[in-house]
């Protein structure tokens, strides 16, 4: 893949080899997922550099899709995640209740239409996430 915008990805490779080449003090990396933990309809995703967790347009976090069954599980439903908040250095997404989730994705296609940004502007990566156990 070759981004079209090459400026941006030099600048994050420089951000990048300020810090492990020369050792200053800087931020390079956006916020990246940690874990999740299910509660009540809703899944908690917690980041690592998170600091200042928000979008970059003030509107609502975008990018994640849902994967699962509907509740007879005959059929998958893949969709965009709603009703997502930002609190801290966590993501929560109301869960619709016709679907038995199987993983989330965030940014996991080519030139995803994403938002998530920590303080220092730096995206958040692209994840996935396989769910375990019946949900």
């Amino acid at each position: 893949m070759h981004p079209t915008n090459k400026k941006i990805v030099g600048e994050r490779l420089s951000l990048l080899a300020q810090t492990l080449t020369y050792h200053q003090q800087i931020e390079y990396s956006g916020s990246a997922f940690e874990k999740y933990e299910l509660n009540l309809g809703k899944i908690h995703l917690f980041f690592s550099n998170a600091q200042g967790l928000k979008t970059n347009d003030n509107k609502s976090p975008k990018g994640f899709v849902l994967y699962g069954y509907n509740l007879h599980r005959n059929k998958e439903i893949i969709i965009d995640a709603e009703n997502i908040s930002i609190a801290g250095n966590k993501i929560i997404i109301r869960l619709p209740a016709f679907i038995q989730l199987t993983s989330i994705r965030y940014a996991w296609a080519p030139y995803p239409d994403c938002n998530l940004i920590n303080n220092d502007k730096l995206p958040a990566s692209p994840f996935k996430i396989e769910l375990s156990g019946n949900f």
